[in-house]
């Protein structure tokens, strides 16, 4: 026989037994239906004696047992098939909003989650949901959206940090909160919560957070107000896949925002400026600009612009310098920052300033270059307009210091020119008397040519101060700047009565700077030293130059300082705020520009120029110079 069968005895002994076969239902296979069942089950009963009305009896009751369980299968098929409805339908929803919110307009974000999440709690049967943000610098909750039923009689949820202190410690450290009945399974801890909760009619709560950037996290809790819920393993995975769609949608608004934001920003910036952005692709060499970088360029606004062409739109001058710095740029992984001019169509220079900086990919490769340029040709004309007049002050300056030292400078003339005269004059007698010696001759010659000589340099170096012209950079070297201003300054010191000293670095590094007007602001430091101890005892008028090679940080931060240090009255507070101002002097008939002029010339060169009292008596003037190495 094919299927399972029970034998059951109806009675014992020879007079009365019945055997009942029966098919046995609750040991079906899988495979057998409850209408085979039926169909093939077979009762056999023997009755013996009497045994026909047991027989029946036990018969109506096998039924019974039958239909029962036919009833609990059917129930159990219908729940089965309930559920997997629910799960479907479910699994739709996900899958439903997923698509809708792939490529979502950012303005539309949050009519889509209000929408989407009405139908959760619908499809969930819950009462209602909030989406919320908080701060993890202390900072409070913020509602963001929420829903609940429209049949759920309650009032929305006034949620704070400071009403539900320890579900926004869980939180904010990033742990879900489940709580299937909040009279039970809120911790003691959590008292707060259970007062806000039981005010509101809320029995069960699901909560999980989703972090973000910016400071803060969301979350989203799902609120329970008609019955506890068991919230299975299967119903939190649902409801937290679908709270990160609409967090990830959310954060996606969020930097799309930001986004156009930044770049309103950056344009708004750029226009403001006058920048014209630009992109230059390492591999291809295509150059992607904007509006204004076309114009600066001379970029119609449709054409192609590759590196190429805007070399080529650069002054033929400029193209292998301005190529040369994006080359060691990408080399070096440094800022790319250039100066140079683009020729118009009409024959105008326009000066443009440019600063770039290279992308580079993981295995160091150049990808692409990033940068500004901005027209500078108003500022450089300004530029050379103020050098021209600051070398016009300067120049007048030097005339009016030679006026100062003419004196000076015709004792220092004087003194070779007797000379000359002197030993010309003995030779003319020498001849006269016919009493030629070769030897004493040649003397007198070599005497004379010697101060022909100085008296030359002298003169040459009066030129050179009063001289205009445009500043010839080139390294210099300060002690033989101090030399020969010493020179100069010979007679005016043994005029004042003032003894010269210097104390020089013979290992002084040279500057980048124009020698003759570092003599200028030489020349200006100690005729104001003369003049400072006009009252000082002959035997205290000193003037100390000095020369030093200071290393502050390090051998690049290097710089030469100079100092004229007098032994005077030195200068109160009052004047020192005021002594470098134009037009401001402590001399009776000075002009006030000797000392700005002077800051002006070192300011020029990268140096500064300062003063302040000595320690023991005096006035200590002195400039440093960025050294050359």
């Amino acid at each position: 026989m094919p299927h399972s069968f029970f034998q059951l005895p109806l009675g014992s002994g020879p007079r009365a037994r019945a055997f009942l076969i029966l098919f046995a239902f609750p040991f079906l296979p899988s495979s057998i239906t409850a209408d085979q069942f039926a169909t093939n089950s077979v009762l056999i009963l023997y009755v013996e004696r009497g045994g026909f009305v047991t027989g029946l009896i036990l018969f109506a009751v096998i039924a019974t047992v039958l239909i029962l369980i036919l009833l609990r299968n059917l129930s159990r098929l219908r729940r089965t098939r309930r559920e997997l409805n629910d799960r479907l339908r479910f699994e739709h929803l996900v899958a439903m909003l997923s698509a809708r919110f792939v490529n979502i307009l950012p303005e539309k974000v949050d009519h889509e989650i209000q929408t989407g999440l009405d139908e959760v709690v619908y499809t969930m049967k819950l009462d209602r949901w909030v989406f919320f943000e908080l701060s993890t610098d202390g900072g409070d909750l913020r509602v963001t959206h929420e829903m609940q039923r429209l049949d759920a009689d309650a009032a929305p949820l006034p949620l704070s940090q400071q009403q539900l202190p320890w579900l926004s410690e869980q939180i904010a450290q990033g742990n879900p909160v489940v709580l299937p009945d909040l009279t039970e399974n809120l911790p003691v801890e959590a008292h707060t919560e259970k007062e806000f909760f039981r005010d509101f009619g809320i029995n069960s709560a699901l909560a999980f957070p989703f972090f973000q950037g910016g400071g803060a996290t969301r979350a989203i809790l799902y609120a329970s107000s008609s019955r506890q819920r068991k919230w299975p393993d299967e119903i939190i995975h649902d409801l937290h896949l679908i709270g990160q769609i609409f967090a990830s949608a959310l954060a996606r608004k969020e930097a799309d925002e930001s986004l156009r934001e930044s770049e309103a920003t950056i344009s708004l910036a750029t226009e403001s400026a006058d920048l014209g952005l630009w992109s230059r692709d390492m591999q291809t060499g295509k150059v992607w600009a904007t509006g204004r970088t076309r114009t600066l360029y001379d970029f119609s606004a449709d054409a192609e612009v590759t590196f190429s062409q805007f070399l080529e739109s650069l002054h033929p001058d400029d193209r292998s310098d301005t190529e040369k710095a994006v080359a060691e740029a990408v080399a070096d992984v440094r800022d790319y920052n250039i100066v140079h001019r683009v020729v118009r169509p009409d024959g105008a220079e326009r000066w443009i300033a440019a600063r770039g900086r290279a992308i580079y990919s993981a295995t160091g490769r150049p990808l692409k270059m990033m940068g500004a340029s901005f027209d500078i040709t108003e500022r450089r004309q300004r530029a050379l307009q103020t050098d021209g007049h600051r070398q016009e002050l300067a120049h007048l300056g030097r005339v009016a210091l030679m006026g100062e030292m003419a004196s000076s400078l015709a004792h220092e003339l004087n003194q070779p020119l007797t000379a000359i005269v002197t030993n010309a004059a003995a030779g003319q007698r020498f001849v006269d008397r016919g009493e030629i010696d070769a030897r004493e001759l040649h003397e007198l010659l070599l005497d004379i040519a010697m101060d022909g000589e100085r008296a030359g340099k002298i003169i040459r170096g009066i030129r050179e101060m009063v001289r205009k012209g445009n500043i010839a950079r080139e390294p210099v070297d300060m002690n033989q700047v101090v030399k020969d201003v010493i020179r100069l300054t010979n007679s005016d010191a043994v005029r004042h009565g003032c003894v010269l000293v210097t104390e020089l670095d013979a290992q002084l590094p040279r500057v980048e700077a124009d020698s003759v007007q570092l003599q200028q602001v030489l020349l200006n430091l100690i005729l104001n030293a003369f003049e400072a101890m006009r009252e000082i005892p002959h035997q205290h008028r000193r003037v100390v130059l000095s020369t030093s090679h200071l290393v502050p940080n390090s051998q690049a931060n290097a710089v030469v300082r100079t100092i004229v240090r007098d032994f005077g009255p030195g200068f109160s507070e009052k004047v020192h705020q005021r002594i470098f101002e134009h037009f401001f002097s402590t001399k009776k008939d000075g002009l006030g520009m000797g000392l700005a002029i002077a800051r002006s010339i070192v300011e020029s060169f990268g140096g500064v120029l300062d003063a302040t009292n000595a320690t023991d008596g005096g006035a200590i003037f002195y400039f440093t110079l960025p050294a050359l190495h």
